[in-house]
């Protein structure tokens, strides 16, 4: 039963890191089409490497596997592009908060 109260605080402290890379990538890179990409892919190696790590390296493939992120592919670049074409004006930072989360 405790385990469970520490994933959900591991979690928030996890999700409260990613909200303040965020930031941080967004005063440092501005919040375009290309930073957004790239916020996105940046993130998207590391937890491929993280899960590697927890994977013990192994690499494991299934056809559900490679459709399931050939599809959230397709969905993050559409909605980081849909993102920031919905924002063209004043930089609305709520926007690309949005977008940057996933």
């Amino acid at each position: 039963m405790m385990k469970n109260y520490i994933f959900v605080i591991l979690a928030a402290i996890l999700y409260s890191m990613d909200f303040a890379l965020q930031k941080l990538y967004q005063q440092k890179q501005g919040t375009g089409v290309k930073a957004g990409l790239r916020f996105n892919a940046v993130i998207g190696l590391v937890t491929a490497l993280i899960f590697l790590f927890v994977n013990g390296f192994k690499i494991e493939l299934s056809l559900y596997a490679i459709m399931m992120a050939i599809g959230m592919s397709i969905c993050l670049l559409g909605y980081t592009i849909l993102g920031v074409s919905y924002d063209r004006g004043d930089g609305c930072s709520l926007c690309m908060g949005i977008t940057f989360l996933g």
